[in-house]
């Protein structure tokens, strides 16, 4: 005999399952939205964010200037690892393991920044269709700093893929 705590038991299970569904497609569907390449803040580099499993991953895919005073391609000199202090810029991986949020946004990955050789934590989070904050932190989000990027022209020339 079915009673009607059952029956209301069984429409909050349900309720609570397609928020659940939905949240998750709100999810992937702002991954795909950050999916591309990424004009940074300071117009001088461009990242492509891309899925790496269910998290968001970004590597520098296009610089401004791509050579140092030396014609040679800029290398990771402030990588606090000796051993990886001659990998070209280009190319690099600088966010990872940035989680998605049920707000849309990822959040809880790294950002590393090459010209300090320091590794933050991220939160990526589209605005609209060719804008996107980036919000470097340690520790607390409010005290981090938000950066606005653009999405880069389809024919961008690359240094890497």
């Amino acid at each position: 005999m079915t009673t009607r705590f059952h029956v209301r038991a069984h429409r909050v299970a349900h309720v609570a399952f397609t928020m659940l569904a939905m949240g998750l497609a709100t999810t992937s569907a702002s991954a795909q939205g950050l999916v591309g390449t990424w004009i940074d803040h300071t117009g001088r580099g461009a990242v492509e964010l891309s899925r790496c499993g269910e998290a968001l991953c970004g590597r520098i895919v296009w610089m401004k200037d791509p050579l140092d005073e030396a014609g040679k391609p800029w290398v990771d000199g402030n990588n606090p690892d000796a051993t990886k202090r001659r990998a070209p810029v280009c190319g690099l991986q600088v966010i990872g393991d940035a989680k998605p949020q049920s707000d849309g946004s990822f959040d809880l990955g790294w950002i590393y920044d090459p010209e300090d050789g320091k590794r933050y934590s991220v939160e990526v989070r589209q605005v609209s269709p060719n804008i996107a904050t980036v919000r470097g932190y340690l520790g607390v989000k409010f005290l981090g700093e938000q950066f606005t990027w653009k999405r880069a022209p389809a024919d961008l020339a690359r240094c890497a893929k």
